[in-house]
This record gives structure tokens, C-alpha cells and sequence, in this order.
């Protein structure tokens, strides 16, 4: 017998599931997607392989990596710097040179005729840039466009925010996000920045000192330059200065002299002359000067006022007047005219000629304030009783305190008193008063200084005038044949006190600047005291600013070697 087997049956699996339909994409999805994917892989392929691809190449085949840089570049204008604009240009030969830090791959771009340029940047990279063009010093800057910036916008210079559809593209900014940095180098860290203009490279000044009378080197002069651009000349600030000396032959050079206008002196005498010095250039420029001292007045190592303001005192008491008639709103008025008439005027440039090493006397004068003191006098003002230079100057501390003038180094107080009110004051040689002494003297106004302490502790002078408004001092010497030009013979010979004052004031505040041998007798105006040029039709010897005119002396000018009034 056949042993039995069980019998063998299949196994049974449960029925597969159905089938899901799916909706395949469109294909013109699926082709959109898969591009997107392969530029996006080789956008970062690209700027991964910059190293080993030159950045540009990147930016050309996919400008979706990069950022449009674009600008204005501007420099400084020697021709307009010599017009007195110090405003910089656009620059139509500057180059923006831009390095791939990373792939050390450069990329470049040139101004056109009106300073613009345009370049693109690889994203997501740092950037060194130089911005460059002949006679200017280079500038450096960092850019790092990221991934979401489109545009930015680097100028050099003057700058106004372009609006979102201009032509270059640049997207709109806020001016207030704008940086602005210097000159030497910045950072773009936002979309739209401004450095500085490009500055002019400096260039040098050469020649020799020699005497005029002998034509010999005076050895070991000193030679001082002081900025003369129109911004000099009518601030208040200091004006920047360069400095050197001679040899012992007199020769001398002076480097690294920014480009543009000069005014220079040398061995300490005469008056500054004009030099411009230009861009990698040297400027031969010689000096003729006295040896020891010059003719006319002449300079004794003190400091002069730089600009002048007046700060005027009108002190009368009730019952006292400036003019026998009581007019004294039209004296006030006429005075407070002059100190706003005299400024910028080739009269008052006569004193431009002067200077100390702080730079010369700038043509610019002003009212700075005024005011009407009724304070009664701490003296009769009478010959039995004057006031004195000690009452001058507390009134001035005492107004000073209520008005709250500053001292500062172009301010000049000054003070009038009633008519015929009676002064004394103590000088270098001697005592005088406002009336005649024994032998006949007398003056009618003086100008000097008080030490004066600031907050910080550093110590100044602070000039200061006196003017009598005396009845010997209201004659004037043309009046004897010409009419009198506001028919005001007091207020004119206050004015005519006060211009003498003014420039002495400017040009020897301490007692230690210009003058010929005698501080107290030989200041620019003492030499001129009677010196009036001649008369106009309406009786005025001098015409300043908004055409009024005046009866004033003349002033002694080292230039015209005598009196003048320019």
C-alpha cells in the first residue's frame, strides 16, 4: 500500500485593490516646474562655482543672480572753486572698478558726459569697489548686494532719490534711509547711499623769500597760507592754514596743498597775496618782502578781529538826549544804519589787506544787536563829575547779562552816550576826557579790550568801543563847503567816530597788531584823522551798501601806501 498524501489545494489571496486614477499635471506645468528647478540649480551652481567662473559670465548668462548698480559720480571744480563755487561737478572721466572678493574677478564701468554709470554685481557676495578719475584721490567702497536687492544706487556727490520709474531703474528709496559718508571710503548697507564728492589730489607750492630792497634770500622766513574759496572768505570760522619756513636760502616748498585759491604771506610783513595751487602740480610762487620792517604800519605779532559784529549800546537816561532837538530816534536810526551798510563794501575791504596767523580780516560786518538802556548814569556826566572807562564797562557786563550777547572772537561792543555827556579814561599815556584838558586835548571816542574767561576756562579779549557824542566832535571838515548828507551834523560825527574806532578795533583789538611805532598814535586811522577824500553833490565822501552815503575819513592802506578809502 501507497501511503496517502493530503491533497494540495492553492492558496487563496485576497483580490488586489482597484487601481487610483490619478490626473497627471499639465505638461506645460510640468515643463514650467522643471525649469524652474534647473535655472534654480544652476543659479546656486553658478555662484558656488565663482570661484571657478568669472562672476560677470554668471551675471550675463543669468542676470536673475545679479544687482544693477548705478549712479552719479561728482567732483570737486577747480575752475569753479576759482569763481567762488565750491559746489563739486558731475564727472565724465571717473571709473567704478568693482572686485569679486571671492573670485577675485573685477568689474568695471565709466561715467558719461554727466558722471553717470551702470554696472551689474553678483548677489550674495561682498564687493570691493574704487571709484577713480585723474587728478582725483580714489575712493574705496564695500557693497553686498543680498539675494532680495534689485537695484541700488551709489553716488558720489550730490544727490537726489530717483523716482521708481527713472530711467536707470533704481528703485525708489526714502532720502531719509540715504547714508552719507565720507570721502575716504563707505559702506553701502542700504539700497541708496551718498559719499562724499571726489576731492581734487593736493599739489605744491615752491619759490624763495628775498628782500626787496637788497634782493637778497632773507633765510629762515616763515611762509603762512590760509584758505581764500568764497566760503572763507565770508565765514565766520577760522579758515584752514598751511604753514612752513625757509631755508636758510630762502627757499621753500609747501606740500600736500589741497587745490584751489590762497591768500599767502611771508617773513611776517605786507599784505597776503593771491596763488592758486592745482592738482599734482607744483605752483611756482616767490615772495618779495621787507627784511626787518615796513613802510606804513606795520605788524606786531598780535591778533586782529577776523569779521567784525556790532553789538550797539544806546545809554540815556530819562531827560537826557542824543541830539539838542531830542531826535533821538533818527540818531539811533542813522547809527544802526551804518554798522548794517558798511559789510562787503570796498571800503571795509580795505581792511582785508591785514591779518594775523590766524588768517586775514575778512570783508564782513554786521549788526549783531542794540539796545536802549535808560539806566540812570552812575555819575552826573558832567566835567565836575565824569563817568568813567570803569562805567563804560559795567554797562556793557550789565546789558550783556540782560541780553544775553556772547562773547565771541568777531564781537565789538559798543557804547553812546547822551549828548554832551562827560567821560574820563585812563590810557597807556595818561589820563584824558571827552573835554580839553590844559594843553588843549580831548578825544571823542576810543576803542579797548577787557580779559574775558569762557565756561571752559580758556581766557580772550573782548573789544569794546566808546563814542561821545560830543558837540566838539559834531564838526567835520567838509562841512564847512558841502551840505551835511542827512542833514545831521551829530549823528554823522558820531558815524564818522565810529568808523575810526571800527577798523582800529579790527586791525589792533589788543594793542599789538598793526600800527607804525605808537599803538595810542599810529593805528590805521590816527594816521588818516583828518584825511577826508573829496565831497559828492550830496556832501558824502564815501558810498556803501543800499546807497547810503556817508561823511567818513580815510584809512591808511599798506597796498596805496597812505590813506584811502579801499
Amino acid at each position: 500500500m501507497y501511503p496517502e498524501y493530503p491533497q494540495y489545494s492553492a492558496p487563496v489571496y485576497p483580490p488586489p485593490p482597484r487601481p487610483v486614477m490619478r490626473r497627471r499635471a499639465p505638461l506645460a506645468l510640468r515643463l514650467a516646474i522643471s525649469l524652474l528647478t534647473l535655472l534654480l540649480t544652476l543659479a546656486v551652481g553658478l555662484t558656488a562655482l565663482g570661484l571657478v567662473l568669472d562672476p560677470q559670465l554668471v551675471v550675463g548668462v543669468l542676470p536673475i543672480v545679479s544687482t544693477r548698480v548705478t549712479g552719479t559720480i561728482y567732483g570737486q571744480n577747480l575752475a569753479q572753486i576759482s569763481a567762488g563755487n565750491a559746489a563739486p561737478s558731475p564727472l565724465a572721466s571717473a571709473t567704478i572698478v568693482c572686485g569679486d572678493t571671492q573670485a577675485h574677478s573685477d568689474t568695471q564701468a565709466h561715467t558719461d558726459a554727466h558722471g553717470h554709470y551702470a554696472l551689474a554685481l553678483l548677489r550674495g557676495r561682498a564687493h570691493h569697489c574704487v571709484i577713480s578719475a585723474p587728478l582725483y584721490t580714489s575712493v574705496d567702497v564695500s557693497l553686498s548686494p543680498r539675494l532680495g536687492d534689485g537695484a541700488y544706487r551709489l553716488d558720489l556727490g550730490p544727490h537726489s532719490v530717483p523716482a521708481a520709474n527713472s530711467a536707470d531703474g533704481a528703485s525708489q528709496t526714502a532720502a531719509a534711509s540715504a547714508q552719507t559718508q565720507a570721502a575716504t571710503g563707505c559702506t553701502a548697507k542700504v539700497a541708496s547711499v551718498v559719499c562724499a564728492a571726489l576731492t581734487l589730489r593736493p599739489g605744491a607750492l615752491s619759490g624763495q623769500v628775498t628782500a626787496s630792497h637788497s634782493h637778497l634770500p632773507i633765510a629762515h622766513a616763515p611762509i603762512f597760507c590760509w584758505d581764500d574759496t568764497l566760503v572763507a572768505q565770508t565765514g565766520a570760522s577760522t579758515p584752514i592754514s598751511y604753514t612752513t619756513t625757509a631755508d636758510a636760502q630762502g627757499h621753500y616748498t609747501m606740500a600736500n596743498t589741497p587745490p584751489g585759491p590762497y591768500l599767502c604771506v611771508a617773513n611776517q610783513q605786507g599784505a597776503p597775496q593771491s596763488v592758486m595751487v592745482t592738482p599734482l602740480a607744483t605752483t611756482a610762487f616767490n615772495f618779495v618782502e621787507c627784511a626787518t620792517r615796513c613802510s606804513g604800519v606795520a605788524y606786531h605779532a598780535g591778533p586782529v578781529m577776523h569779521t567784525f559784529a556790532a553789538y550797539v549800546i544806546f545809554w540815556a537816561p530819562p531827560g537826557v538826549n542824543f541830539e539838542p532837538d531830542g531826535q533821538n530816534a533818527r540818531f539811533q536810526s542813522l547809527v544802526q544804519q551804518y554798522f548794517t551798510d558798511v559789510g562787503g563794501t570796498r571800503f571795509f575791504g580795505l581792511l582785508t589787506q591785514y591779518w594775523d596767523q590766524q588768517g586775514p580780516v575778512r570783508n564782513v560786518a554786521t549788526l549783531g544787536g542794540t539796545y536802549l538802556d535808560q539806566q540812570p548814569y552812575p555819575h552826573a556826566g558832567t566835567r565836575a563829575d565824569p563817568l568813567s572807562d570803569d562805567d563804560i564797562s559795567a554797562e556793557i557786563a550789565r546789558v550783556r547779562a540782560l541780553e544775553g550777547w556772547k562773547v565771541t572772537d568777531g564781537a565789538a561792543f559798543i557804547v553812546l552816550t547822551g549828548y554832551n555827556v562827560q567821560e574820563c579814561a585812563t590810557f597807556s599815556n595818561g589820563r584824558s576826557c571827552t573835554f580839553p584838558d590844559s594843553a588843549g586835548n580831548a578825544y571823542c571816542a576810543y576803542h579797548s579790550y577787557v580779559p574775558y574767561a569762557y565756561g571752559d576756562g580758556s581766557r580772550d579779549f573782548m573789544p569794546y568801543i566808546y563814542v561821545s557824542d560830543n558837540y566838539l566832535c559834531s564838526y567835520l571838515p567838509t562841512f564847512a563847503n558841502n551840505p551835511i548828507p542827512y542833514g545831521d551834523l551829530y549823528a554823522d560825527g558820531a558815524i564818522d567816530s565810529l568808523s575810526h574806532e571800527q577798523f582800529e578795533s579790527v586791525t589792533d583789538p589788543e594793542g599789538s597788531g598793526w600800527f607804525d611805532n605808537d599803538p595810542s598814535g599810529g593805528e590805521i586811522a590816527d594816521k588818516c584823522e583828518t584825511t577826508f577824500g573829496g565831497a559828492r553833490a550830496n556832501g558824502s565822501t564815501v558810498q556803501l551798501n543800499n546807497g547810503h552815503s556817508y561823511v567818513i575819513q580815510e584809512d591808511y592802506s599798506n597796498r596805496s601806501s597812505g590813506c584811502s578809502y579801499q
